[in-house]
């Protein structure tokens, strides 16, 4: 992940977009950043409100992405989506 890729994140927040928009199979902003580890991304788009129990087409979480990963990365956006009220 590049600076950019964050600064692209909170430019688009600031513009007002909505964190919660759901694309390709249902799944959000923060499941994407979720999935690849972008912990800097999946805080600002929480400190945006962006919804972590939000379900994908699938059924799936932020949260269920994050952990069905068991890398140390992963561990710690568990923690972060669990501190946002992930279920």
């Amino acid at each position: 992940m590049k600076n950019s890729d964050v600064d692209t994140v909170s430019n688009l927040i600031k513009t007002g977009i909505d964190p919660n928009i759901q694309g390709y199979l249902s799944r959000t902003a923060l499941m994407l950043a979720s999935m690849s580890r972008h912990k800097e991304i999946v805080e600002a788009l929480l400190k945006a409100n962006a919804d972590p129990n939000i379900e994908d087409k699938n059924g799936n979480t932020a949260l269920i992405f994050a952990a069905s990963y068991s890398t140390k990365g992963h561990e710690e956006i568990v923690k972060i989506l669990k501190k946002a009220g992930a279920k």
